[in-house]
């Protein structure tokens, strides 16, 4: 999936995948897929005629999806944020990170080709073949506090 702007905005999308529960542990290295589906989208700022426009836009683009290779790493919580920053397609800085079990959630500022995504949230789960996050966008784009949230839903398909 590709990061989207939207009219005026320059919005970042986050990634999703269909998802079956599997096995608790730290994700496998592997090529993955992830599907989005649109949980809120406000934008106060935004005039209410625009706003299914710039709606369906987002939902469209969201529908492109995104995959990934998830390469290996040396620690199971290393693989777990480099699970969510493929998801957020994007360079990500940790404010924090927590898991316990498959539960994570964490909190995020990230960029992509210098391009700030603002902060970034993230509360669900992650096994060894799949994750299914909320993804919560924040950011002010010049039209008052902007905030989207995104089910990511990743599955892992095969090798790289």
């Amino acid at each position: 999936m590709r990061l989207v702007r939207l009219v005026p905005l320059a919005l970042a999308a986050l990634p999703a995948a269909a998802v079956s529960q599997a096995s608790a542990g730290p994700p496998r290295s592997g090529q993955y897929r992830t599907t989005l589906e649109l949980v809120l989208f406000e934008v106060p700022g935004l005039p209410e005629s625009e706003l299914p426009a710039a709606r369906e836009a987002f939902v469209e683009e969201l529908g492109s999806g995104n995959d990934f290779c998830l390469a290996p790493a040396p620690a199971s919580a290393v693989m777990r944020r480099k699970l969510l920053e493929h998801i957020a397609e994007g360079d990500c800085r940790f404010d924090r990170f927590a898991t316990r079990g498959a539960v994570v959630s964490a909190a995020m500022s990230c960029t992509r080709e210098a391009t700030d995504l603002g902060r970034v949230t993230v509360d669900g789960r992650i096994w060894s073949e799949n994750a299914d996050v909320n993804m919560s966008l924040q950011q002010d784009f010049g039209l008052g506090p902007t905030r989207i949230v995104v089910r990511a839903q990743s599955v892992r398909v095969g090798d790289c």
